[in-house]
């Protein structure tokens, strides 16, 4: 679909650049819905986290509470 997703062909990592744990982040930017996989992204947080627990994870995104697939912010905070 036009207008989705990284061009990966432009926007690769840098090969050169060493990198670590230290300094990893990962950021989810989208609608906090089931929709927009934040589901799938909480469960690789739980994968990953215990065998990389310096790298970090943030969530950018709106509660969307009139939406049926919206995450609840009781879900969020826990």
């Amino acid at each position: 679909m036009p207008g989705s997703g990284i061009n990966t062909s432009i926007y690769a990592p840098d090969e050169s650049i060493k990198r670590s744990d230290d300094n990893l982040s990962f950021l989810f930017i989208a609608r906090l819905i089931k929709d927009k996989g934040i589901e799938e992204y909480i469960e690789a947080i739980k994968q990953l986290k215990p065998l990389h627990p310096k790298v970090s994870f943030k969530i950018l995104g709106s509660l969307y509470p009139g939406n049926p697939t919206s995450i609840q912010e009781k879900e969020l905070n826990s």
